[in-house]
């Protein structure tokens, strides 16, 4: 996501602090996002990290799951055509 004009994005380290914290916090062009990194096929988000996403929501945040750099893709290029 670093590669990209206009964004800035870091992995957030886990530990008991985070916890229930996206893996990823960017910010692209203006818009927060926050992004929690889950394995293709693999289990979901857990209740306390759907709950995490949903107040960076309310927040004005953009928080999603993503389950592969497609995803990744296709929420940066929501954003490009005015997403949210």
């Amino acid at each position: 996501m670093n590669s990209l004009e206009g964004c800035r994005a870091i992995k957030v380290a886990g530990d008991a602090r985070k916890s229930g914290e996206p893996d990823i916090d960017a910010c692209y062009k203006g818009h927060a996002l926050k992004l929690e990194v889950k394995r293709p096929g693999g289990l979901g988000p857990t209740p306390l990290q759907i709950g995490v996403m949903g107040e960076w929501r309310k927040a004005g945040a953009l928080a999603q799951v993503a389950r592969s750099v497609q995803d990744v893709q296709e929420i940066i290029a929501s954003l490009d055509v005015g997403g949210r």
